[in-house]
């Protein structure tokens, strides 16, 4: 009966440690396909790229004390992100998708890796609702 009790502690430490990322498999490497989606979105998008400057022709025409609207210009592009988001997103799209399939995406559409991941399994759960899983996916 002991065994059991000590058994089933075991198990149960393994399960607290796996939910707060102790397992071997959190401490092992990025996956190479994960590599290969965020160097292919690295190539095409740099991460660290400088601020957009604003772009001289957009004022012409415009008088100076006219109303201007605001275009909401912060700066920054959509594909500015860091790799650190990079390689989220394609984690997330791995999870949904499968990673070979991720990968397939990364290079019919890198930008996708700039969208907010967070709503990826959403998205897919609307699709599958209209179109059935085998075709959403």
């Amino acid at each position: 009966m002991a065994q059991f009790f000590v058994l089933g502690l075991l198990l149960a430490c393994a399960n607290v440690s796996y939910g707060f990322g102790m397992s071997s498999r959190s401490a092992r490497a990025a996956s190479p396909l994960t590599d290969e989606a965020v160097a292919i979105y690295g190539e095409l998008f740099p991460f660290g790229q400088e601020e957009m400057k604003e772009n001289p022709l957009l004022k012409i025409g415009m008088p100076n004390s006219g109303n201007k609207t605001p275009v909401g210009n912060t700066g920054r592009r959509l594909t500015d992100i860091d790799e650190k988001r990079a390689r989220a997103a394609f984690s997330e799209l791995a999870k949904l998708y499968g990673p070979e399939d991720a990968l397939e995406m990364v290079k019919i559409f890198p930008t996708g890796l700039a969208f907010n991941y967070k709503t990826f399994g959403e998205s897919l759960n609307g699709f599958t609702t209209i179109f059935g899983e085998e075709k959403a996916k």
